[in-house]
């Protein structure tokens, strides 16, 4: 049983992830969670919303029956409540006793929302929440800056990426960044198939 002596590290799942117990056993986490008890894995919802996750990870920790939110359940029209913890995996979290999380893909996410939920004490009941519950923020391969994986769903990506490239071209002298293989090599593309024969010349790089 965790007596937030030493606060426990909570690892967040991405899309399509699971947590422990699911998938007959299989850990999300390379077996992180055998080797310590203070490893937390919680099994949050695969294709859910940031928004709902971020919900369910706080009843996972304190207990309780999820709750999404009146008005935001009545906006995406979905029941308000979900799953119900009889004990929560970590009920004594607080200021006093914070958590440590970990985040992969999508989940990185997911405990950045909750942290701001926390921070405007967003949970019915829990009016001393705030943003200190949480001791740091880890993430693995975090989306924290877009992800492609948008553009397979639809959303064209050349109809953003000019302007958006032309920004990094701008600023990235300042990191002493010549050329960006993969970047520069998907604008190129976009700008040869969608917007003109040949491809934007960027510094340090001839035409082709």
């Amino acid at each position: 049983v965790l007596d937030g002596a030493v606060p426990p590290i909570v690892l967040v799942h991405g899309v399509l992830g699971f947590g422990k117990g699911r998938m007959a056993g299989m850990s999300y986490f390379a077996g992180a969670e055998e080797k310590d008890d203070r490893v937390l894995v919680p099994d949050l919802g695969s294709l859910t919303s940031v928004h709902d996750r971020a919900r369910a990870l706080f009843y996972y920790l304190k207990g309780g029956r999820v709750d999404y939110g009146e008005e935001h359940s009545r906006t995406y029209g979905h029941a308000r409540f979900g799953r119900a913890y009889d004990r929560g995996h970590y009920p004594m979290w607080d200021e006093e006793h914070p958590a440590h999380f970990v985040g992969h893909s999508a989940g990185a996410q997911v405990i950045r929302l909750l942290q701001q939920m926390l921070h405007d004490k967003a949970f019915d009941g829990y009016e001393n929440t705030s943003e200190n519950w949480v001791v740091s923020v880890t993430s693995l391969s975090g989306v924290l800056n877009g992800s492609t994986t948008a553009y397979l769903g639809g959303i064209r990506y050349y109809k953003i990426v000019e302007a958006d490239h032309m920004t990094f071209v701008m600023n990235r002298p300042k990191g002493s960044v010549q050329f960006d293989l993969i970047y520069d090599n998907i604008f190129r593309n976009c700008r040869k198939n969608v917007f003109r024969t040949a491809p934007l010349t960027l510094p340090n790089q001839n035409s082709t």
